[in-house]
C-alpha cells in the first residue's frame, strides 16, 4: 500500500509540475552496477541468467530518479521472465546520448497491448498482474522519468519470445 501512495503521489507531482528533478553529474555506470547488484541475487535464486555490459560514462539528470528508472525496468523483466531465461541489460555512450536497454527472454507482450503499456494502471494480462503483484503504475513512471531527462523510452516485444525496453536520454 506504502508503495501504491508513493507511486501515485509521484505521478501527481509530475502532473503538476511539483516534482522537480534534482540534477547533479555523476558517473551512470556506477548507479546502472548498483541497480544490477541488487538484483543479481534474487536472479540468481529464480536460476536467471544475467549479463551486462555497461560502458563507464557522466550522466547529467537526477540520481534517484535514474536510480528509480532502473529498479522499474530490472523488476519488470524479473517479474515476466520464467525461471532458466535470460535478461541483459547494457547501457552504451552514442554521440550526445546515452543508451539504456533492459532485454528479457520472457514471456513478452501482445502487439495489441504494446501501444499502452506506458498507461497509468494497464496491465496486459488481468489474471497474471494479480499473481505478480504491482499497480500498472511502474511503467508509467519510468516513462515520466525518462521524459522528465528529455529523453524517450520504447518497447519492442514479442509474445513468447521477449520484451526489450530502450531509453536514450541526452548527456
Amino acid at each position: 500500500m506504502t508503495k501504491l501512495v508513493s507511486n501515485l503521489l509521484t505521478l501527481a507531482r509530475s502532473d503538476s509540475s511539483a516534482q522537480l528533478l534534482n540534477k547533479t553529474v555523476f558517473n551512470m555506470r556506477e548507479l546502472v552496477d548498483k541497480v544490477a547488484n541488487q538484483f543479481e541475487p534474487i536472479f540468481e535464486l529464480k536460476e536467471l541468467h544475467f549479463t551486462r555490459e555497461i560502458e563507464s560514462l557522466m550522466c547529467g539528470g537526477d540520481q534517484e530518479r535514474l536510480h528509480q528508472l532502473c529498479m522499474i525496468l530490472l523488476d519488470n523483466a524479473f517479474k515476466y521472465t520464467p525461471p532458466g531465461e535470460s535478461i541483459h541489460i547494457s547501457l552504451k555512450k552514442h554521440h550526445h546520448s546515452m543508451t539504456l536497454i533492459v532485454k528479457d527472454t520472457g514471456i513478452g507482450i501482445e502487439a495489441k497491448d504494446l501501444p499502452y503499456v506506458f498507461d497509468r494502471f494497464y496491465r496486459s494480462d488481468k489474471s497474471r498482474a494479480r499473481a505478480e503483484g504491482g499497480s500498472g503504475l511502474g511503467l508509467a513512471i519510468a516513462k515520466w522519468i525518462v521524459q522528465a531527462h528529455d529523453g524517450e523510452i520504447k518497447v519492442f516485444s514479442q509474445k513468447n519470445v521477449g520484451t526489450e525496453f530502450h531509453v536514450k536520454i541526452p548527456l
